[in-house]
């Protein structure tokens, strides 16, 4: 099982306490994740079509890769290493940055899986051909780059094929816009 550091609600601090994915979730313990947003030149935002076999939300579309923060590792590496397992690109420190630090309390099937996490927000611009990535299996079913009003009308609209994190897309359509 991986193991998760645990943080402090208020501060987003680690705790020193480590618990198991599953115990993340079940009891809706504060940890960290990684979310990365690729954008190309022409403002086109990279999506993932998620597995059908996917914990939590199958089938829909979400960030261009994105993952828990493992225990002693940090939200940069995770950022990184999320990017190469899940679509097989190779991107280093100085192709990312950090633009914002979501808090997220949501409850998802039945009351049985609690997601209480920090979500650090990464943004890259590349411009890179779908048929050149590799998706994860088990993870990526499918890889799409939608346009900026494409996606600005897919959050708007609430469209129930994307992830239900409309706070964090709104905010990732405005650092597009700048």
């Amino acid at each position: 099982m991986e193991p998760i550091d645990i943080l402090d609600e208020k501060t987003g601090e680690k705790t020193g306490e480590v618990r198991s994915i599953d115990d993340v979730h079940v009891f809706g313990l504060w940890h960290r994740s990684s979310r990365v947003w690729i954008i190309n030149s022409k403002k086109e935002i990279l999506l993932q079509h998620r597995d059908k076999s996917s914990m939590e939300y199958p089938n829909m579309w979400d960030v261009s890769a994105g993952g828990h923060i493992t225990a002693g590792d940090t939200s940069l590496d995770t950022a990184i290493n999320e990017v190469k397992e899940e679509l097989g690109l190779d991107i280093n420190s100085s192709d990312v940055k950090l633009v914002k630090i979501l808090t997220k309390k949501d409850v998802s099937k039945n009351g049985n899986y609690i997601d209480n996490s920090f979500e650090d927000i990464y943004i890259t611009r590349k411009d890179l051909e779908i048929d050149s990535l590799k998706m994860q299996e088990g993870e990526v079913q499918n890889l799409k780059w939608f346009s900026f009003s494409e996606f600005d009308e897919m959050v708007k609209s609430r469209n129930t094929e994307l992830v239900p994190h409309f706070e964090e897309y709104e905010f990732v359509l405005k650092e597009i816009e700048k």
